[in-house]
């Protein structure tokens, strides 16, 4: 006998079993993740950020990147003595993150229209099942800043839809604040929630909703305003923008074509913002993308149809929700092609379109008659098979053996760590994608810093200090990385005539124990105040060559020539084997060449002519190499006596003055010999 089953208890049925597999795709996705790739540098900051923050050392942008509020962090902070520093401990509370996103777009969804269950499950699936590259984001890995703009945009989105409420319009602009704060990627999405919370429903209100929302949107933005003043410059850094119309003819190039395409998970990336692609078919990717073209338009052209009737007849501005996802995505897309940092891996700038698909799917279904509503959402149906598809091989990918060293790049710093351990050496030097691995690893047991800010110049670094004066520090280089590489840093060595233990570790070389010859290193460096100094021009200046200030420069005021020279007298007859000469951030201004005179007991004699000016590629105050100090110049040679150094032009640069922010003699005898009759 059959018993009969309403069409509702199918569709809880169906829902049960999607809800089902959604979060066991996600559960499988995160073990794997935790198993085959090791916690990234960036993953590794936030973590150690979280452990600063927990111990009462606030932060108020990301360490070594400067444009960025680390909620993470903050969220993460209570947790991390208990977490382990492992990869599973570094991604648990962002795989937590994005289970609370999937249930804030299930709440947006509903939402939008709450009685109409039936046109709305497509949808629904949509955002259970997602694309390979949000499931990707949701539960392996998910770049650092978009957990906190993802989670505060969805937020401040479902309370600009209950934004009549006042109170919900305040935690719209708080969300909203605090998404911009932790990256200015989450603008446009801000933008468009608060102004749909203070423009959406009775106009009467919108100034008691905007009078509630501001105070939230100061409070969020309150991050941001801090770095602004107290961190000037700092956001700048990634700021910069293209060309208006550079930018619009983005959108009909391949790298924007590549990005919507991978955000939507036709063809995936492998791991995010890697170059390496999932599912690639130039030919099937072009009419993908013109179908989404296709049906972003349809539900654009029918929404403005709509509003501008709205406008004519009733004289209000009838808003749905869809648009806010419709403005989201405008937004999203021109903020995205007019960033100068915007390439065909830059997919993460495009995510909010993958949580906004779902969104114009149900809008159009809300809007089509019954037939062709059927149709369209067998279609979704589809797609979502696509997406388990897709996202089963992503899985398949990350298992393979080498997915770790080839596609993200993070071969396994094991070896090398231990062989440190066995070393007792507990400093350490490496590139950015390195360093704060190590950091994490060891739980700052072994710290180790950037050699300089290698993405941000100038910026301070964490750590750098403390490893600069350690009396043993290894560098832990490979050649997978883009800046400091083992064959670059062997060449250093060689120009510096410095020496040092090579130990290879798996893809790592451990450099240690590093020395140089006597004669290269001073036994004492004369006081600045005992230099008195002359020059053929900018004499005005001449105080700034030895006040130590290496931001404010000496300069000769006119352009570079043949001849021209700064001269230093020294108190008494020094035995006198190295000259720095610093150039701070005016390196640009010095010559090509110099002769360097010294004044002895027969008088002026030439002592090294036509020296290039070649900067140093690191400083050695102690007994092992110092990257980021200010540009500087050493001239070593033989031992001579002397009370008055002259340096001279020979080959100048005719387009520039002549700057130098510095200049340190170095003696092989700090006695004073006495000066001849």
């Amino acid at each position: 006998m059959l018993i009969p089953v309403s069409s509702n208890k199918i569709l809880f049925i169906l829902a049960g079993l999607a809800l089902l597999l959604g979060l066991g795709l996600r559960a499988a996705f995160f073990s794997i993740s935790t198993q085959n790739v090791p916690a990234t540098s960036d993953e590794s900051i936030e973590f150690l950020m979280a452990k600063h923050i927990a111990r009462g050392q606030p932060h108020l942008l990301v360490m070594s990147q400067p444009y960025r509020f680390p909620l993470e962090s903050y969220v993460m902070a209570p947790l991390t003595p208990l977490l382990p520093r492992t990869p599973y401990g570094a991604r648990i509370v962002m795989c937590l993150a994005g289970l609370l996103d999937v249930l804030l777009l299930l709440l947006i969804l509903k939402a939008t229209r709450p009685h109409d269950y039936r046109r709305l499950w497509p949808a629904a699936l949509l955002i259970l099942l997602p694309s390979a590259y949000l499931l990707m984001q949701q539960s392996a890995y998910r770049i650092t800043g978009y957990t906190a703009m993802t989670t505060c945009s969805l937020l401040a989105i479902l309370a600009a839809l209950k934004a009549q409420r006042l109170r919900w319009a305040f935690v719209c602009g708080l969300s909203a604040g605090l998404a911009v704060s932790s990256t200015m990627l989450a603008l446009p999405l801000a933008m468009v929630a608060s102004l749909y919370a203070m423009a959406a429903g009775r106009l009467r209100q919108a100034p008691l909703r905007l009078a509630a929302l501001l105070p939230g949107l100061g409070v969020g933005l309150l991050p941001y305003y801090l770095a602004l003043l107290l961190m000037p410059g700092a956001h700048q850094q990634v700021a910069d923008t293209v060309p208006l119309r550079q930018a619009l003819a983005r959108l009909t190039e391949g790298p924007f074509r590549q990005t919507v395409l991978a955000v939507q998970g036709f063809q995936p990336n492998l791991f995010p913002d890697e170059s390496h692609l999932l599912l690639v078919n130039n030919t099937a990717g072009r009419w993908i993308f013109l179908a989404c073209c296709l049906v972003f338009a349809a539900l654009l052209l029918t929404r403005l149809t709509r509003i501008g009737l709205g406008l004519i007849r009733q004289r209000q501005l009838a808003l749905r929700p869809w648009d806010i996802f419709l403005g989201i995505i405008i937004l999203s897309v021109l903020a995205a092609v007019a960033s100068r940092r915007f390439d065909s891996r830059s997919t993460r700038y495009l995510l909010p379109l993958a949580w906004c698909l779902p969104f114009i799917c149900a809008g159009l279904l809300a809007g089509l008659p019954r037939r062709a509503r059927q149709a369209f959402s067998l279609l979704l149906v589809i797609l979502a098979v696509f997406n388990v598809y897709a996202g089963i091989m992503l899985m398949r990918q990350w298992r393979q053996p080498d997915f770790a060293r080839n596609v993200p790049n993070l071969p396994d710093l094991r070896p090398a760590v231990e062989f440190l351990r066995q070393e007792d050496i507990r400093h350490c030097v490496a590139s950015h994608w390195v360093a704060y691995r190590i950091n994490f690893m060891t739980d700052e047991a072994i710290l180790c810093s950037q050699p300089y800010n290698e993405r941000f110049p100038h910026w301070p670094l964490p750590y750098k200090a403390e490893v600069d004066r350690a009396d043993r520090v290894a560098y832990v280089l490979t050649e997978r990385t883009r800046f400091l590489k083992p064959h670059i840093f062997e060449r250093h060595l060689r120009e510096m005539q410095v020496t040092s233990l090579r130990r290879e570790q798996g893809d790592f070389v451990v450099y240690y124990d590093f020395s140089r010859p006597d004669h290269t290193a001073p036994t004492h460096t004369l006081p600045l105040k005992a230099l008195a100094t002359e020059a053929s021009h900018g004499t005005d200046y001449l105080p700034r060559l030895t006040d130590g200030n290496h931001d404010l420069r000496w300069s000769s005021r006119i352009a570079q020539q043949a001849g021209m020279w700064v001269q230093l007298n020294l108190p008494r007859l020094y035995e006198v084997n190295q000259l720095t000469i610093y150039y701070g951030n005016y390196a640009h201004d010095r010559a090509e060449s110099m002769n360097l005179l010294a004044r002895t007991t027969n008088g002026w004699s030439t002592i090294a002519a036509e020296l290039p000016a070649e900067l140093d590629k690191f400083a050695m105050p102690g007994n092992h190499p110092v990257y980021g100090l200010p540009p500087r110049q050493t001239i070593r040679g033989d031992t001579v006596k002397t009370d008055a150094l002259r340096l001279e032009i020979s080959a100048p640069r005719p387009r520039f003055n002549w700057s130098i922010t510095g200049i340190e003699v170095g003696v092989a005898d700090p006695d004073p010999l006495p000066l001849a009759d």
